[in-house]
């Protein structure tokens, strides 16, 4: 079976992301690797993962760059650079995984498709006994079933999966809108394609949407992975997506022109 690179984006959250690392022990499907894409953190995430290459059940790699400002697409294009996997599974430091987050992607893999996966969203309250009070983040169907009951998960998806075949998976192939950077499974092939994520695209905002867009050029369709992938999220204060300056222009662009190469990709094209 292909190994399966996942790739976690953080920035100077490291209690958000020991968690992220912790939920990755419990996975049902062992054949991965972890590598840290890191956008410049300081020495407290620097020492939390190494503390986790010790004592890990997969190996754990450290992508740093310098702290530049928001620059989570190089970030991503970097570790993907010191991986080894055949296919990437992108998520974001305060995405917690279940139990069998990894066998899922393993199974909706597909050629010429980039799975679109999801997360639910976990109260503040709730956040804050995970990361606080260290509460156990391996949760069964019925704790689930439980705190979506008391508001502190605010979406059933987590609770029920849906065959990795199901025709529903399929039915909106170029719907780039459903593409988020914090849940996408791709494989290296597809990928390179299109030479990774845009590196100029810096500051928040619309590079996992031009990603897809250019996946979509390129001919790659989307895969709902919906009940099946869903993400834990951790609580926090989050930014809007501005539709304004240079990533929502060169955004627009891509949709307007059809390209597939990003204006500084994966790698210097020659």
């Amino acid at each position: 079976m292909m190994l399966i690179s996942v790739i976690i984006s953080t920035y100077n959250k490291p209690q958000f992301l020991n968690k992220v690392i912790e939920g990755l022990q419990f996975q049902s499907d062992q054949n991965f690797e972890i590598v840290i894409a890191d956008d410049g953190s300081d020495s407290s995430t620097r020492d939390l993962i190494k503390l986790w290459q010790e004592r890990s059940i997969v190996p754990v790699t450290h992508a740093w760059q310098e702290d530049l400002g928001f620059r989570v697409s190089e970030s991503r294009n970097n570790a993907v650079r010191h991986s080894k996997g055949d296919y990437f599974v992108f998520i974001d430091g305060d995405c917690i995984p279940r139990h069998h987050f990894i066998a899922h992607h393993h199974q909706l893999a597909e050629k010429n498709y980039v799975v679109a996966g999801n997360r639910c969203l976990l109260s503040a309250r709730l956040t804050k006994s995970i990361v606080e009070n260290n509460l156990p983040i391996n949760f069964s169907l019925f704790n689930l079933l439980r705190l979506r009951l008391s508001g502190d998960l605010n979406r059933l998806d987590a609770l029920l999966t849906l065959p990795p075949t199901a025709k529903f998976r399929y039915c909106h192939p170029k719907k780039w809108q459903r593409l988020r950077g914090c849940n996408i499974g791709i494989s290296r092939g597809d990928f390179e394609k299109v030479n990774g994520f845009d590196s100029s695209f810096v500051g928040w905002g619309f590079e996992d949407s031009d990603l897809a867009a250019r996946l979509i050029n390129a001919g790659v369709k989307i895969k709902n992975g919906t009940f099946s992938t869903a993400l834990l999220h951790l609580y926090h204060q989050e930014s809007d997506e501005r539709r304004e300056g240079h990533n929502w222009e060169r955004f627009q662009h891509v949709l307007r022109s059809g390209e597939t190469y990003p204006l500084k990709g994966l790698y210097p094209l020659e």
